[in-house]
């Protein structure tokens, strides 16, 4: 194993595994693998890794999920959209579930503002719930391929992203 910066350490020269720590400047980097059989000739891997310096916080571990997005809420809780699995759930700070909804349809974005805004890209829909797991509405959205949703850029107002579209649509949160 090799690295163009940062330090990379194994248990013993002969190990399988590697453990990279990237260095303390921003900066692209070329980590290498080299295989190297008893008979013929080696092979070698590499992957360029762009190091961004940041304050790293915490990893939240969310159980049963795989994360396509969150939002946060003021109060530190955070919704979290399942793509692949059909939910949504509310999450502590700390990453511990208080409810999940299942059955969405294709969940790829989520909005905080009073409610609880998904877009559900399966259904070309906007599904509105409130912070307890109530669905309150929802209703239909005309876009190619809704990909984002952000509150603003007005109160009460919120904009979904058409990657298919190569748009953006603002709308009423009352909607």
């Amino acid at each position: 194993f090799a690295a163009d910066a940062g330090t990379i350490s194994q248990s013993s020269p002969a190990s399988p595994d590697a453990r990279w720590t990237a260095p303390q400047i921003a900066g692209l980097v070329t980590i290498r693998a080299t295989v190297s059989p008893d008979s013929g000739p080696s092979i070698t891997s590499q992957v360029s890794v762009n190091v961004q310096i940041g304050s790293f916080a915490r990893a939240l571990e969310i159980p049963d999920t795989r994360a396509t997005r969150l939002a946060a809420l003021p109060d530190g809780r955070m919704a979290v959209v399942d793509g692949a699995n059909g939910t949504l759930q509310l999450i502590t700070g700390s990453g511990a579930m208080l409810w999940r909804v299942d059955g969405l349809a294709t969940p790829v974005a989520v909005a905080c503002l009073d409610d609880l805004y998904v877009v559900e890209r399966g259904a070309s829909r906007i599904s509105v719930w409130d912070t307890t797991g109530k669905l309150l509405r929802s209703f239909p959205i005309d876009t190619v391929l809704p990909n984002g949703i952000a509150a603003g850029p007005n109160p009460g107002e919120l904009t979904i992203t058409d990657t298919g579209g190569g748009r953006a649509i603002v709308i009423a949160s009352s909607t």
